[in-house]
């Protein structure tokens, strides 16, 4: 799910209140309609389709309009799902914990210089170790994507800028 997680779901999962498809959908997560709307909406499609080639007299239009609409439905992103959006606000909670933790940051009062740096796998496994996510839980392309969001910028070389990493519980300000 690399997708950058949507914090607007991340705070209306939380609550385990039982949930309908609509509740769902509005808060941008993936949920199946009920099969009968499913169909009302074949159907409707299925009219328009017909009325469009009454009109014009010509099959291909019918064939070009399921042509664009198949194009618009592959190329729709997906949603995640209500357990991804769970774990994807569990994980953005514990880097936030980590960084708070373990991270001394480039303009935050701290001795960092902009152009200090720390590497991706470096701070990955920092992390793992720190928090004791596995590889299973959580891919090191999730980590490092949030771990980006705290640094000033990211090398060639997979390296964050303006970030240094301290030891668990010593972060001072030194």
């Amino acid at each position: 799910i690399g997708t950058g997680a949507n914090l607007a779901y991340a705070i209306e999962v939380d609550d385990d209140k039982p949930r309908d498809w609509l509740s769902d959908r509005e808060a941008g997560l993936s949920s199946d309609a009920p099969f009968l709307l499913q169909i009302s909406v074949v159907l409707i499609y299925l009219t328009f389709g017909i009325i469009a080639q009454l009109l014009t007299n010509s099959a291909l239009t019918s064939g070009v309009l399921a042509i664009l609409a198949c194009v618009y439905e592959i190329g729709r992103p997906s949603l995640p799902t209500r357990e991804e959006a769970v774990l994807d606000a569990k994980l953005d909670k514990a880097v936030a914990e980590f960084a708070d933790d373990r991270l001394l940051k480039y303009g935050e009062d701290a001795p960092v210089r902009q152009d200090e740096a720390v590497n991706e796998r470096e701070l990955v496994v920092a992390f793992r170790r720190t928090t004791g996510y596995s590889d299973s839980e959580a891919s090191d392309f999730q980590i490092e994507m949030r771990m980006r969001s705290y640094g000033t910028g990211r090398s060639v070389a997979g390296f964050i800028k303006g970030l240094r990493l301290v030891e668990t519980g010593s972060k001072s300000k030194e």
